[in-house]
């Protein structure tokens, strides 16, 4: 499987939905943790597509 290239036309939609309603729990001063797993996906699929998760699940790959 190849590396995920950026995709032509991104959609930004659901990661300015979800940065928009960030910003309000900072507002309000009701910040959760995930939201920010969230935007970070959100982002990558912006921008290489929903399929990315393919790629990065298939690598020998740990956080920890």
């Amino acid at each position: 499987m190849d590396k995920p290239t950026p995709i032509i036309q991104p959609d930004f939609t659901n990661l300015s939905k979800l940065c928009a309603q960030w910003l309000d729990e900072v507002e309000t001063g009701e910040v959760g943790g995930e939201l920010r797993d969230y935007i970070y996906e959100a982002a990558l699929e912006a921008v290489y597509g929903p399929d990315v998760w393919k790629w990065v699940n298939a690598q020998d790959y740990s956080e920890f």
